[in-house]
Order: C-alpha cells, then structure tokens, then sequence
C-alpha cells in the first residue's frame, strides 16, 4: 500500500516532468499489517523528495536542476533496503552502499552547446554527495 502527496510551484511539461519551478513530494509505502506469519516482516518506508528546475535568462540555454531526497526504511530485510549508487550518486557502482536511512543531492547546471531537430550536446557540470546509515 503507497500513499503519495505532491506539490507543485512552476511548470509541469506533457511528460509530467517539471519544466520550471518547484516540486515537493512525499511518499508512504507500507505492509499496513497484511503480513500475520513469521516468514514477513511488516514495514514502512518514507521518501521525501524536493525538485527545483530553472531557465536561466541570463545565460541562452542554461539550465539549473536541484534534487534533495530523504528515505527511511525500518525493514531488515535486504530487498527492501534503501541503496545508493549510480541511479542517485553519479560515479559509483548501482547499489554499492546500503542502510536504513538515506539522504542525498544534485546540483547540475546544463548548458546547451549545439542543438538540432533530433539530437543536442550539453555541457553538465554537476555536484553529488549523499550519506546513509543505520540510523543518523
């Protein structure tokens, strides 16, 4: 069972991703007491998750991205482990690190160098850095 709450300031594109502005969601995900033998462990699990996107005027074709999650686990069991990796942390190995807690962020700036009706080259500079645990 999952719950979901969002809020949005800005520009949602046809793909439902943000184009401009700021998005704030939360995420519940939880047994809710549907497992009753011994073989399954119920659990809950939180994500928080803050998305900013913005068009630079200053500069053509520049763009700025901002990403901060939190997660939350209190499962034991590995599959449902938070984990971070190449998907969150850019230049590590997918799932290489694993806890009961998560927090991370991205910061990117995209430039764009030459573009065409199917295809375009970007300039990313970016920033992650993130840390998880047991309990903070």
């Amino acid at each position: 069972m999952a719950f979901v709450g969002k809020g949005v300031l800005g520009k949602i594109d046809h793909d439902s991703y943000l184009a401009q502005g700021a998005q704030l969601s939360s995420t519940v995900t939880s047994t809710a007491g549907m497992y009753q033998d011994n073989n399954n462990e119920d659990y809950i699990k939180f994500e928080n998750t803050f998305l900013a996107f913005y068009k630079m005027k200053l500069y053509n074709h520049t763009n700025f991205a901002l990403r901060i999650q939190h997660e939350r686990s209190n499962s034991k069991n590995l599959i449902r482990k938070i984990y971070l990796g190449a998907d969150q942390l850019r230049g590590f190995q997918s799932m290489q690190y694993s806890g009961n807690e998560a927090i991370y962020s991205n910061v990117e700036v995209r430039q764009t160098v030459c573009e065409g009706n199917y295809v375009s080259l970007q300039v990313v500079p970016f920033f992650d850095v993130g840390y998880i645990g047991s309990d903070f």
